[in-house]
């Protein structure tokens, strides 16, 4: 009986992605299958085509959207990078401007994906795995601000109890209420004009503002602008975050 060599093929980068415990580049499965790159990228399109795989746009790796023994959701990570891609391109694209989406997870965020490989106006754009300060990065002040308040009291709790900085921070009730004001007044979070630990001494500061992403109730995830002060209006900026956030906050996608 005759086989099909391009199901063949394609099975064996399903059983490729599956077997590794990191997202893969091009070169990496040519080198594990042998491929050719040219049928290799065929392939990874139809599969993302199909919703089985999809490419970081952060990272440019690929991965499996559902594992091939329960074919059942993969984890929330990579059901949202699944996602999130066209959107950061559509708001990079429209505001001129890159984002930064961080997932929560368990008592911080996690930047999972971003659109700075996009843009030539920001330098710093190995933020993949980053974990922005809660209180002083856009980001954090988003998730502590757009919590409910028994959540909002329970992380500060577990940050006054901590180390460093964000310890103190968290027992500071001036500066908290300052930070939730700003909040409600504005709309969105802003980053804290002292946050500079992803910058270089070089570089000038940026600033970036950003949003929860709420469902069912609770903030999952934030996303966040980046851009550099004066060279940006800050509302149309807000302007577009929304507009993508209130995507986002639609289920689209099982495990999001």
């Amino acid at each position: 009986m005759k086989t099909i060599r391009a199901l063949r093929r394609g099975l064996e980068v399903i059983d490729c992605l599956a077997a590794s415990a990191e997202p893969l580049g091009l070169a990496e499965l040519y080198r594990a299958t042998g491929i050719d790159k040219s049928t290799l990228l065929r392939l990874l399109a139809t599969l993302i085509e199909q919703g089985w795989a999809c490419r970081g746009l952060g990272d440019g790796r690929y991965r499996l959207t559902a594992t091939p023994v329960t074919l059942g959701p993969a984890s929330a990570e990579v059901s949202w990078l699944s996602l999130v891609g066209p959107y950061l391109v559509e708001l990079h694209d429209g505001l001129g401007w890159p984002s930064d989406l961080a997932l929560v997870d368990e008592a911080s965020l996690r930047i999972i994906e971003t659109s700075r490989p996009l843009s030539r106006r920001i330098r710093h754009r190995e933020v993949l795995g980053f974990r922005p300060g809660p209180l002083r990065s856009a980001l954090g002040r988003a998730w502590l601000a757009g919590s409910e308040e028994r959540r909002r009291q329970t992380l500060l709790r577990r940050l006054a109890s901590g180390p460093g900085e964000a310890a103190w921070l968290a027992r500071d009730k001036d500066y908290l209420a300052r930070l939730t004001q700003e909040f409600d007044a504005l709309g969105y979070a802003r980053r804290d004009p002292a946050e500079r630990l992803m910058v270089s001494a070089e570089e000038p500061g940026y600033a970036a503002i950003a949003l929860p992403i709420r469902r069912g109730g609770e903030v999952c995830a934030c996303l966040s602008v980046v851009f550099v002060p004066g060279e940006a209006e800050e509302a149309q900026l807000a302007q577009g975050l929304r507009r993508v956030v209130t995507a986002l906050e639609t289920p689209a996608t099982p495990g999001v």
